[in-house]
């Protein structure tokens, strides 16, 4: 931003006292104004070029708006006959650009007083003798003068609202990448609170929140849903004897292979360790322990390769399906699946049991 407006300005500064110089050529009052406004063109065209080679060192900058403001000012007000010439807009524009736009902090207080500085000594200048430089200048100068100021007043405000709308967008697209980057890290924290790190499935502060969510809407309008909860046996053993790489390997390619097994709806979460809890809404009894056989068989035949070495892998799996006799908590079906499981895990693994069939064996 800063290198576009000092480069626009100096091109323009030089091309203002230039555009004046061949004025007083023509109508101008005498060689004296001629000679300040051609020596203040070749000064901005010499800084021009020293900036357009160097900018990127900082004393060039720094000079370079110094001189914008030192130099251009006081001659090209002087030659355009200060403010009987409708020059002094130009100044005040001129001056608001180059403070306001390329200067920061401090250095923003610095040129600001300089500014204010060189303006006030021009103003009281051309009160107190810069009339007495210019008796003989006619009407028709003076008003061609101001309305060349007025022109170039006016295409400086111009200037000053597109280098102000082009910092404004620039700002504000730089807010909306924020943003953006904001949101972006929000939703990474809140996926990494949801999922676990290991498996890539919701864990269970999540699992939880979403079954809540399931058991409302069937409750109130009494459809079917089950949980299954599923272990990995002899998991332990896996981790003991093959290392808790081995152990990390299988749990990925069971998460994955029961993810891959669900339906669209369904969903499946790691529920603690080698456990997996998996939710089935608009799912009864039958179509549990149907889709509980499945996964069991798929995992069954698994083809785990882990350091060269081929595992095989079973699953127990205990279920618990929404009963229409009676409404229970999220914690009492918990319960009734934890139990079946433990069932299963104690009757030879690698089964599925299901809490009605173990409570029709229990009795009431």
């Amino acid at each position: 931003m800063e290198d576009r407006v000092l480069q626009s300005l100096l091109i323009g500064m030089f091309s203002v006292p230039l555009l004046i110089f061949l004025i007083n050529l023509i109508i101008g009052p005498g060689t004296a104004a001629s000679f300040a406004a051609g020596f203040a063109a070749l000064v901005f065209l010499g800084i021009y070029l020293a900036y357009w080679r160097s900018g990127d060192t900082g004393w060039i900058r720094r000079t370079a708006v110094s001189a914008l403001l030192v130099v251009v000012i006081p001659p090209t007000f002087v030659t355009n006959a200060g403010l009987d010439g409708g020059f002094g807009y130009f100044t005040l524009m001129f001056g608001l650009i180059v403070v306001s736009i390329t200067r920061e902090g401090r250095e923003r207080v610095w040129f600001s007083a300089l500014y204010a500085i060189i303006l006030i000594t021009l103003v009281l200048g051309d009160l107190t003798f810069l009339r007495d430089v210019y008796p003989e200048i006619s009407i028709a100068s003076l008003r061609f003068k101001r309305a060349y100021s007025l022109l170039i007043s006016a295409a400086t405000v111009y200037i000053l609202f597109q280098v102000y709308a082009s910092r404004y967008l620039q700002e504000h697209r730089r807010l909306m990448e924020s943003q953006d980057r904001i949101q972006k890290y929000n939703d990474e924290l809140f996926r990494q609170a949801r999922i676990d790190s290991l498996t890539g499935v919701p864990n269970r502060r999540d699992a939880v929140e979403r079954v809540q969510a399931i058991m409302e809407i069937a409750e109130r309008n009494n459809r079917d849903f089950a949980i299954l909860l599923c272990d990995m046996d002899h998991f332990k053993t896996f981790n003991d004897d093959y290392g808790h790489d081995c152990g990390d390997y299988l749990l990925k390619e069971v998460a994955q292979e029961l993810q891959q097994s669900i339906r669209a709806q369904d969903f499946v979460a790691r529920w603690g360790g080698e456990e997996f809890l998996i939710v089935l809404p608009e799912t009864n009894q039958d179509g549990a322990s149907e889709l509980a056989e499945k996964l069991r068989k798929r995992v069954e035949h698994l083809e785990l390769v882990f350091a060269g070495m081929r595992h095989q892998l079973t699953l127990t799996i205990g279920f618990a399906a929404r009963n229409e006799d009676r409404i229970a908590s999220l914690d009492e079906y918990l319960k009734e699946a934890d139990r079946a499981l433990y069932f299963g895990k104690e009757s030879g693994r690698n089964r599925i049991v299901s809490a009605a069939s173990l409570a029709d064996q229990n009795g009431p």
